[in-house]
């Protein structure tokens, strides 16, 4: 059996204690890090889901407008309100303008108009707006078969 030198009498071999904390603060570091940016990718893809839900909520105001506007018994008129569940938690708001009046004394015309639709979640949240024009057919044109 060999004998102990000193050299070998103290080292057995592993890892000492400061490199195992060094190795641990190096990880927590790079774990936090990774967290954070997965943390700001999440915010964003909410914030471009509730873009495109605006978006397509504004989108389906401005059709029932046009729809009210060619085939409804009601004049145009600026309104406010909220969306049918499950949106209920978003907002809209509608602004309509006379463009121009197309008869020009005669009744073969309609007019056209600027319709904002203006689209926001909760309190203070983004607002997303979406904007056309109408043309609405006179009268005289519903009625006709």
């Amino acid at each position: 059996m060999a004998a102990l030198t000193s050299t070998s009498r103290g080292r057995c071999g592993g890892f000492t204690l400061i490199e195992i904390l060094i190795t641990v603060v190096v990880l927590s570091t790079g774990i936090v890090l990774v967290l954070q940016g997965l943390h700001g990718l999440l915010n964003t893809w909410d914030g471009a889901v509730d873009r495109l839900r605006s978006v397509m909520l504004a989108q389906e105001k401005l059709e029932d407008i046009q729809l009210t506007a060619q085939f409804g018994e009601t004049a145009l008129a600026d309104g406010q309100g909220v969306f049918d569940p499950p949106f209920s938690n978003y907002r809209w708001r509608t602004e309509i303008s006379l463009v121009k009046d197309l008869a020009g004394g005669g009744s073969e015309a309609g007019t056209l108009h600027d319709v904002l639709c203006t689209v926001w979640r909760g309190e203070g949240g983004r607002d997303t707006a979406v904007a056309t024009r109408i043309y609405v057919a006179p009268a005289a044109a519903k009625e006709a078969p």
